[in-house]
């Protein structure tokens, strides 16, 4: 049985998500460093990363502007909690922030990785099915 899109985008960045979150925690064990502000950086962008991006699979070859939308929504998301999260570290969090950014940053490029290249070998696959499906329907020429 072959998987929706969705749901192998789930699966994929859910285990992507777990395997950053465990290597952090060994990081902060070896870098001494409070395992509570980097799981606070961490955690955000992995929910983001696979709610927002098991929703922009949704919207992948459908027609109109809805995976551009999703993409874009994914994006500003992301944007806007690392700066309220970066502010508010700044203010209140003291000694925190640099855990804080640490597992931000981590976690933000492990689920872009993962996004980049989900989305790239989806996207040939649509591609190829698209050439297919054209070429078993031809279009009629005058």
């Amino acid at each position: 049985m072959n998987p929706t899109p969705a749901k192998s985008y789930w699966v994929g960045s859910g285990l992507t998500a777990a395997i950053v979150t465990a290597l952090l925690a060994v990081y902060a064990h070896m870098a001494h460093v409070s395992p509570f502000w980097v799981a606070v950086g961490a955690l955000p962008m992995a929910v983001i990363g696979v709610v927002g991006g098991t929703f922009t699979a949704r919207c992948l070859g459908r027609p109109g502007s809805a995976f551009i939308v999703a993409v874009g929504s994914c994006i500003l998301t992301r944007l806007a909690t690392a700066l309220v999260g970066a502010v508010a570290m700044r203010i209140w969090g003291g000694s925190g922030l640099q855990p804080y950014l640490i597992g931000l940053a981590v976690m933000f490029a492990a689920m872009q990785i993962f996004e980049i290249v989900w989305f790239y070998r989806h996207g040939i696959q649509l591609a190829k099915t698209a050439s297919a499906s054209s070429a078993a329907y031809p279009t009629p020429t005058k």
